[in-house]
């Protein structure tokens, strides 16, 4: 995971910080935007020291693409004003998150599900779930999801074909 190659990175190895800083700088705004806050600190150079960054940094990136996956695709134009190559706007992506909390809300997806997206992409680490917790929710809670869309015959808007084929079992 991202996590785990860059926890290692020291600040004093200049080089290799901004090494890495480039290259996920150049991935652009859609790859920046799947980020964890902590990430981005270290990215734009807030942050002097090492990166605060655990497991649960990686599952706030799983959370933005299961939100696409489910909710709606991020949009790009907006994102590309957020994140720029020199810093990127802290208010608008703030924004960003809050249309998105409120988007999962309004979703009509399971409220179970709405409620492990919500915390997968919290703001602040310490509020998002371990990879165990999300997969031991997920078990817990797949028949009765499977269930609802079968019962609605409803079908995530953003749901990528190769998944689509997995519902209908």
């Amino acid at each position: 995971l991202i996590s785990n190659l860059l926890r290692p990175v020291k600040a004093n190895h200049h080089q290799m910080v901004s090494s890495l800083r480039s290259l996920y700088l150049h991935q652009g705004p859609l790859a920046i935007a799947c980020f964890p806050p902590e990430r981005l600190g270290f990215l734009y150079e807030e942050q002097q020291q090492d990166m605060l960054e655990d497991g649960r940094s990686d599952i706030y990136s799983l959370g933005i693409i299961a939100y696409q996956w489910f909710i709606a695709p991020l949009p790009e134009p907006e994102l590309r004003c957020i994140f720029r190559a020199d810093g990127y706007e802290k208010d608008a992506l703030r924004k960003l998150h809050q249309r998105m909390r409120a988007d999962i809300g309004r979703s009509g997806e399971p409220r179970i599900l709405c409620d492990l997206l919500e915390r997968m992409i919290s703001e602040n680490r310490r509020n998002r779930p371990t990879s165990l917790e999300v997969y031991s929710e997920l078990v817990a809670h797949a028949e009765g999801l499977l269930n609802i869309w079968r019962e609605t015959e409803a079908q995530p808007t953003y749901l990528p074909v190769s998944y689509t084929h997995l519902r209908a079992h």
